[in-house]
Order: structure tokens, then sequence, then C-alpha cells
């Protein structure tokens, strides 16, 4: 109950409040009842600071969930972060919770989808000194292919993952190309679809990321959790396992 009346209050106005209401009940009854997706507008807000989202499919409804209401992303100095680079951004709703509550931070976002990278946009527009966006993958360097939902804007990779995904090329970096983007990073959030075998080896240099939070597929990399232990023999590791292929790595330098 705890949990819910903190989402709720995340929400600016009485009506915000309301919409985040709707979206925690369309989730637990949608199997019951035929509800349709309501595209929605919600202004969030906290310590002072107030940010702007759209939230227009399934996918987005369940990801506002995860991080809103089950705060996945949540650590006990969260709000003391300063740099923060979110890679996978999608359509931004892991930038707009770090935007309330670490007020104090400036976001780097990458996000190589064009369609979720336009939507970026939107969210940079509210506060261009704090949140700059990237059109680029992060993980191999230079011009490769990548594949992106024809549904939408659920997550797309560097890997085909369903028949219909469409190929595109995009432009990649890897770490050390980041680096010369943002050289020192208090949280690095990644969530980039089997990507991250790509980068964690880089990652695991203590004074250039400090805190990392980061989706692992193991069904989709040749790494182990004993293999991501070894990695990181520098960092306090706590591995939350979302199901049998998934797992949220927290990393945080001793």
């Amino acid at each position: 109950m705890k949990t819910f009346l903190n989402c709720i209050l995340f929400g600016d106005s009485l009506i915000d409040k309301f919409k985040i209401i709707f979206i925690i009940i369309w989730l637990n009854l949608r199997k019951r009842i035929n509800i349709n997706i309501i595209k929605l507008t919600i202004r969030l807000s906290k310590n002072c600071r107030a940010i702007t989202i759209e939230l227009s499919e399934k996918s987005d409804y369940k990801v506002f969930r995860d991080i809103f209401l089950t705060q996945e992303y949540y650590f006990e100095d969260i709000k003391k972060a300063k740099t923060i680079v979110d890679l996978g951004s999608n359509i931004g709703i892991s930038i707009a919770y770090f935007y309330i509550q670490s007020p104090d931070s400036v976001i780097y976002a990458f996000e190589p989808n064009p369609a979720c990278f336009d939507i970026l946009q939107k969210i940079k527009d509210q506060n261009p000194s704090r949140i700059k966006v990237f059109n680029l993958a992060v993980g191999k360097a230079g011009i490769t292919e990548f594949f992106v939902s024809k549904q939408g804007t659920p997550a797309s990779s560097y890997l085909k993952r369903k028949p219909d995904d469409e190929k595109i090329l995009i432009k990649s970096i890897n770490a050390t190309e980041l680096r010369s983007i943002v050289s020192n990073i208090d949280l690095l959030k990644c969530d980039i679809e089997g990507a991250e075998e790509f980068i964690l080896n880089d990652l695991a240099d203590s004074s250039f990321v400090k805190n990392l939070i980061a989706e692992i597929h193991f069904d989709l990399i040749d790494l182990s959790s004993k293999d991501i232990s070894n990695i990181f023999v520098n960092h306090t590791l706590k591995l939350k396992m979302l199901n049998k292929e998934r797992g949220l790595l927290f990393s945080f330098s001793k």
C-alpha cells in the first residue's frame, strides 16, 4: 500500500495522480476486462522538479509501473547523483525518474531507435541544460545493423528478436567513445537488450563509473552471473533476477 501511495505522489496535480491510478488499475485488470489503452500525458514532480511524459502503448504502461511503482532504479544515494548516463532511454520514462529523483543531475540519454528518439527530443526541450540526448547506440563502434519493432516503440536491439523486426542502419559507439562524451559518471543505467556484453568489461573501471544499474539479458549474452562478479571485483554487487532470462544488476564502487 505504501508503494502504491508513493507512486501516486509522483503525479504533479490531482489529475496526474488520477492518471497514475488508472495505469495501475489497467495493468491489474487488463486480463479480466476489456479496457483499451489510452494515450496519457502525465506531469511528474518531486524535489521541486517537474517533467512531462507521454504513454501511448501497453509496453509504456509496464515500464512506468516498473520504474515508478516498483522503483527498480532506486538506490540510497540516487539524490546525490550529478552525472547520469542512460543507455537505452526508449521514450524517456527512465529519464523522467532520474530527473526528479536526482534534482541536481545532468542526464545524458542514448537511444538509437529513431521513433523513440523523436519522443526524447520533446523531453529534452523541457530542460536542455539538464537533459542531453544522443541518437546513438552504445556497444559496438561504427555503422551497424539494428533491429526495431514494427509495433511501435518496444525494445530494439542489435539482435533480431522477432520475425517482423525491421532492420535499419544506425551509428553506434563503444565505451571508449562514450568516455569522450562524458568522462566521469555518478550513475550509469544500462538497458540495451544484449549489447551489455560489449561494454561490461570497460565499465568495470570504478574511476569511470561510480554506480551502475544494468538489465542483464542472460538469454542474449555469453556471460554468467559468476563472470559478471569477476569483472566487478572492486564493486559491491547485487543481482536481482526478474525472471529466468533477465536480471537487474546493481554495482556500487567500494
